[in-house]
């Protein structure tokens, strides 16, 4: 809500994950996310900050499949490439 602190968050099943502090970690390519952002809370929340922190996150390249590809990634060949 409007200048209240952040007190959880709600996932898409509508589901409540109780916490103090967010950290969104939306990567390089985020411009659309700082805009609604901005455009919802204004300058109160988005703000030019004087470092930036890198985070190297890896999953499972079964998992990628899944996620980009869905039914078809059970057809992907595994193992390395030629």
């Amino acid at each position: 809500k409007d200048g209240q602190p952040v007190t959880g968050v709600t996932l898409e099943d509508g589901r409540v994950v109780p916490c103090k502090y967010c950290v969104l970690a939306m990567g390089h390519s985020a411009r659309d996310m700082y805009q609604f952002l901005y455009d919802t809370a204004g300058d109160d929340v988005v703000e030019a900050k004087s470092f930036a922190v890198g985070v190297r996150v890896e999953h499972p390249q079964e998992v990628i499949n899944q996620m980009q590809l869905g039914e078809w990634s059970q057809f992907v060949d595994k193992g390395k490439g030629p």
